[in-house]
């Protein structure tokens, strides 16, 4: 359930919440259909916004509800502007700390920002007593009786820092895909439901490869691409730093490799392997840098 309309909830810089979410929201649904899951999209189409009943009690049938949100803060609250940080609201009807707890820290970890941890609100309405108190949740979980809701609050977007990583394409596929990796392998094991085993990235290049009396192109392009990037490359044992592409694939280019997951919020590896999602993010990077546009 990607929050709001496609201008809702006007951030700063050019970040909309309604937009931004609804690009998660197509992103995450296709990692979790690629890994085996059927999934309701509340909003198919950037211009939808259903009523928060509507989305609600879409979750009939359904295993897990999961609406997609970016946080603001209070009109009056100091420091506004600096507030930040990740939270995970759960139904108060269920209790998903296996799951919530852990990727409430992974999406923090990644977007860098504080881990504002896992919440729960309850409606004050006499009527709904002991209810969520967000309407999705609650006709999530009272009226489609769906057995397990929460709502993701990626960030602030009236925090500078939160908005422009979530204005950021690769950030949001990255997002996408952590967060997927995540329900998945642990909603699977909770319930004993077997994984569908994803095909893993294709290496592009790996260490070894190449040497400087016989340079591969493929590795040629990669430090190219760090070159332009000002990725560092240096030899953690000698302190060498490489500022040409020689084509091989060595400890210092493996640092490169450590160096732009870091700088690209990437999954940290050993260096070892560079795959077609490094390339795919390193091609965007460059694209950018050629349209002039600021990194």
């Amino acid at each position: 359930d990607p929050g709001h309309g496609q201008f809702g909830n006007k951030g700063v810089l050019s970040y909309y919440e309604g937009t931004q979410m609804w690009k998660l929201g197509q992103y995450l649904q296709a990692d979790l259909e690629a890994r085996g899951w059927t999934v309701t999209n509340t909003r198919p189409k950037i211009t939808d916004d259903p009523a928060l009943e509507t989305r609600g009690q879409m979750a009939a049938g359904q295993d897990l509800f999961i609406s997609l949100h970016s946080n603001a803060p209070g009109p009056t609250a100091a420091n506004y502007s600096n507030i930040r940080g990740v939270a995970i609201y759960d139904s108060v009807a269920d209790r998903l700390d296996y799951l919530e707890v852990p990727l409430c820290a992974e999406i923090a970890r990644i977007m860098r920002t504080p881990n504002n941890g896992v919440k729960h609100r309850w409606n004050t309405r006499t009527d709904r007593q002991g209810q969520d108190y967000y309407g999705v949740l609650r006709n999530a979980v009272t009226v489609a009786r769906c057995p397990d809701a929460m709502l993701i609050e990626h960030g602030y977007h009236t925090n500078l820092s939160d908005a422009a990583w979530l204005l950021l394409d690769q950030n949001l596929r990255l997002l996408a895909h952590v967060e997927g990796d995540m329900i998945d392998n642990r909603w699977r094991k909770q319930h004993d439901v077997p994984p569908i085993k994803e095909e893993d990235d294709m290496v592009f290049c790996y260490q070894g490869q190449g040497s400087t009396t016989n340079p591969d192109a493929d590795v040629v392009q990669m430090q190219t691409g760090f070159l332009k990037l000002d990725i560092p490359m240096k030899n953690p044992t000698t302190g060498k730093i490489f500022t040409t592409a020689d084509g091989s694939y060595g400890p210092a280019t493996a640092q490169g490799v450590k160096n732009f997951e870091y700088v690209y919020n990437m999954t940290q590896s050993d260096g070892s392997q560079f795959t077609d999602l490094h390339v795919r993010i390193m091609l965007q990077e460059l694209a950018k840098l050629a349209e002039g546009i600021s990194q």
